[in-house]
């Protein structure tokens, strides 16, 4: 079990946290109200929950051919996925 208030774990996030940072082809995106409004409508669309709607619909307006993650809820929303093995 995780202990969020260990030295240990508040270093290894930070680790986690930095190496993010690092990554030149990443960026972090931000939505607003509209957005999230818009995101209810692809949760009643394909079935996601609002973390996966989250993750669709910004990959949609990003002009993502995919998403890669272990979560295969996103094969019935109709989006390519990759397992991160497929581009490590």
């Amino acid at each position: 079990m995780f202990s969020w208030k260990g030295g240990a774990c508040r270093k290894k996030i930070r680790e986690f946290l930095e190496y993010i940072v690092s990554l030149e082809n990443l960026s972090v995106v931000s939505t607003s109200i509209e957005d999230e409004l818009e995101i209810l409508s692809v949760m009643k669309e394909t079935g996601l929950d609002f973390d996966d709607s989250m993750q669709y619909y910004v990959s949609a307006q990003k002009g993502c051919k995919g998403i890669v993650t272990f979560d295969r809820d996103f094969e019935k929303a109709g989006i390519a996925t990759l397992r991160p093995e497929e581009v490590l």
